[in-house]
């Protein structure tokens, strides 16, 4: 899916899977510097060999992230998630098995201005970063995360709140990323910034 320059737009309770292209953003790629909102959307099993599997914003991109399923993404940077110098709000996400050839297996942070909320980052692959690449530039924080199983590690960048536990999927191996019963996390979210739904 590509969303192009100067249109705004939200896109809630779909399935986006196994888009390929030479290129960034297999699954959703941003070509604009309006609002985009993501919602309730599960995106999965998306190839680029460029940046941004999953989801690719560009600079000056202004993506808010709410309540999707990110995983069995590949790209060379940011399995997951690419965020070039944008403003990204990521909140009641889980990023799960994505893959990056050099950095950033879940997220790769370019520039601009990221926070992470409420979000599982598990299970994830990278060269470095398999959680998260931060580049260095602008600003990456994570508040009440859960880290879990990553390839280069688990711990995250500022905020309060992040954990290292196993989130306990129903059935990743098939692809159900819900929370099994056993799951530590469940009705363990911050509140605050609205309504956790597990669909």
């Amino acid at each position: 899916i590509s969303i192009s320059n100067g249109i705004a737009a939200t896109l809630a309770g779909f399935k986006i899977t196994n888009g390929s292209v030479f290129g960034n953003g297999a699954g959703i790629y941003l070509n604009t510097t309006q609002p985009v909102t993501l919602s309730a959307n599960i995106i999965y099993n998306n190839i680029a060999t460029g940046n941004g599997g999953g989801v690719y914003v560009p600079p000056g991109g202004d993506l808010k992230l709410y309540n999707s399923v990110l995983h069995s993404n590949t790209a060379y940077n940011g399995g997951g998630v690419y965020a070039g110098g944008s403003v990204a709000t990521m909140n009641d996400n889980t990023l799960a098995a994505n893959r990056a050839t050099n950095n950033g297996g879940a997220l790769y942070h370019a520039a601009g201005n990221t926070t992470v909320f409420n979000t599982i980052l598990a299970n994830n692959t990278a060269n470095s970063g398999a959680a998260y690449y931060h580049s260095g530039v602008g600003s990456l924080a994570f508040s009440y995360c859960d880290a879990f199983g990553n390839s280069t590690g688990d711990s995250l960048l500022g905020g309060t709140g992040n954990i290292i536990v196993d989130p306990v999927f129903k059935a990743p191996a098939s692809g159900d990323y819900h929370l099994s019963i056993a799951s530590p996390l469940i009705n363990s979210v911050s509140s605050g910034l609205g309504t956790d739904v597990d669909y």
